[in-house]
């Protein structure tokens, strides 16, 4: 295949991967009884991987408007799963982090994350389950090269 092709096969695949990855979290939010949209959802993951952020970090990492990212974060504080603090460091400044039950949460979630992908690897053959960890691996490299080089 030549480069044309490989740009053409993923072209065609992500819009599949996309809509895959949306019925997933729509399932584990459903069995996590979390009642979340998936919007809120990449906020809590942003959330637990960063730890604390400000609005203006937060809506970076989620790639949107900090008016839109305001809304999600009133929504997750309303539902428990988000508190506000003062920044000690720029009183004009708001710091977001999970609540205990904004951990409890992410803990169903992830629960719920390792059991379908469990099931799904259960599933498939040694030969099978390899195939698919060498391809993670070069999507890792993959994005990992283009996080550093197309990145603005």
């Amino acid at each position: 295949m030549d480069v044309q092709q490989y740009t053409n096969e993923v072209m065609d695949l992500i819009p599949s991967v996309i809509k895959l990855y949306r019925g997933l979290m729509q399932k584990i939010d459903m069995s996590a009884d979390c009642e979340l949209t998936p919007t809120q959802m990449r906020a809590l993951i942003t959330l637990q991987k960063f730890s604390v952020l400000n609005m203006s970090q937060l809506s970076e990492n989620l790639e949107m408007q900090k008016q839109h990212a305001t809304k999600i974060v009133d929504a997750l504080v309303n539902k428990g799963y988000v508190i506000r603090k003062a920044d000690p460091s720029d009183r004009r400044s708001v710091l977001i982090e999970l609540s205990d039950d904004g951990q409890s949460v992410m803990e169903k979630i992830i629960g719920e994350h390792r059991k379908m992908l469990e099931n799904f690897f259960a599933s498939q053959t040694q030969e099978q389950q390899d195939s698919f960890y060498r391809s993670i691996m070069s999507m890792k490299e993959i994005i990992s090269f283009a996080e550093t080089n197309y990145d603005s």
